[in-house]
């Protein structure tokens, strides 16, 4: 009977071993089978969206729309041109490159195409050349012509570019009747001005006027800044002489666009002057924001074939608005200045990166890309014309 009893418990003892082990198994391919799948999971492509599905893209379509992009169309004419309105400029809104998320597209269309192709995005303004050896089974890649682009190009300036904007406009309308004439008559000194007495030339360029309370700096025959003098009694804007104090100025046109009346000056930029107002006297700039195509291709020009020779006539000889003029055609060395343009040119040894784009130049694509390439500077937070403004204040203490 006590032989029976002990045969019983060791069954039941096996089998309870038995189950254990049975259990310590299951647990074992439990965890095995979850090792796999997270495995899988992690070998699915989410860093750019190239890839969000298990099914290989078959189209061209098919690998930018994973990407998070709009495919327009391809045009195979010539050369294959795809076009598509991408997720992401060249670098992102902080300057960040996106050259990881253009190489995986670019990537999974030359193992598609296996053939040489543009990808243009011409809203963002950019394109993007894979020049494929068929022989090699390689490929390079050009972005806006430039090879190495990311390793040329600075983030930063897409940032500054995006960021570039001139100060404000006011509502500053200038009333006076001198200037008035001068406007209405493009700005030209002659028969516009009746000079009473001699005029005196000032060591910082500009002219004198003692009968008229006035200096003017003058450009070819017109009047590129207008000065009244504190002795000057005629209205410059509603409720404003060259005598009214900065802080009654203040409280009729708020907000001024340079300085304050605690600083000693008040800046106003309206839609046709830069008026800038002191204790002493009144400075009065006509200017213009707008694109200027000829600007432009003077720019790109002379950054494309280096020819500073053409560059000095293409910007002399009908534009007359420079403060500043010098040029060495045996050193190759330029200066010259277009304040109200905000263009300031000062070239050494025929190097374009001596080409300086202020916030008051009106930015076109053209110009954009200029900069983007590293072939011309921007200075976003610098006004040239202001800064022009406060030389010109400080030379005639």
């Amino acid at each position: 009977m006590v032989e029976k009893k002990k045969k019983a418990n060791f069954i039941i003892i096996l089998i309870v071993v038995l189950l254990l082990v049975l259990l310590i198994v299951l647990q074992m391919l439990v965890s095995a089978l979850k090792k796999k799948e997270l495995e899988e999971n992690s070998n699915i492509s989410v860093s750019t969206g190239t890839d969000n599905n298990n099914k290989r893209p078959t189209t061209v379509k098919e690998i930018i729309e994973n990407a998070g992009s709009s495919y327009l169309y391809m045009n195979q004419s010539v050369m294959i041109r795809i076009y598509a309105d991408f997720k992401y400029d060249l670098y992102d809104e902080n300057g960040n490159s996106k050259e990881k998320y253009f190489m995986d597209i670019v990537d999974q269309i030359v193992e598609l195409q296996q053939n040489s192709f543009y990808l243009i995005d011409e809203e963002k303004k950019f394109e993007i050349f894979v020049n494929y050896d068929k022989i090699k089974e390689k490929y390079t890649v050009k972005i806006n012509d430039i090879e190495d682009f990311y390793d040329e190009s600075d983030g930063d300036l897409y940032l500054k570019i995006s960021k570039t904007k001139i100060a404000p406009q006011k509502a500053f309308g200038v009333s006076n009747d001198l200037y008035g004439t001068l406007f209405l008559r493009g700005m030209r000194f002659a028969n516009t001005i009746i000079v009473t007495g001699e005029r005196e030339e000032l060591p910082n360029g500009y002219y004198k006027y003692p009968t008229e309370h006035i200096k003017a700096k003058l450009g070819g025959n017109k009047v590129l800044n207008l000065i009244f003098d504190e002795d000057y009694e005629g209205e410059i804007a509603p409720a404003v002489h060259v005598k009214t104090k900065l802080e009654d100025v203040e409280k009729v046109y708020k907000d001024a666009s340079f300085g304050s009346s605690k600083e000693g000056y008040l800046g106003y930029r309206s839609p046709e002057n830069y008026i800038f107002l002191y204790e002493d006297e009144v400075s009065i700039y006509p200017y213009k924001y707008e694109a200027n195509e000829y600007f432009d291709k003077y720019l790109s020009d002379y950054c494309e074939t280096g020819n500073l020779d053409k560059l000095v006539s293409d910007f002399t000889t009908q534009w007359s608005s420079y403060f500043e003029f010098e040029y060495d055609g045996e050193k190759q060395d330029l200066k010259l200045i277009f304040p109200t343009r905000g263009i300031g040119i000062d070239i050494v040894s025929n190097d374009s990166k001596g080409i300086t784009i202020y916030n008051n130049y009106y930015l076109t694509d053209t110009v954009k890309n200029l900069i983007k390439a590293n072939k011309i500077t921007l200075e976003p937070d610098k006004d040239l014309l202001f800064m022009t403004e406060q030389k010109r204040r400080e030379s005639m203490k």
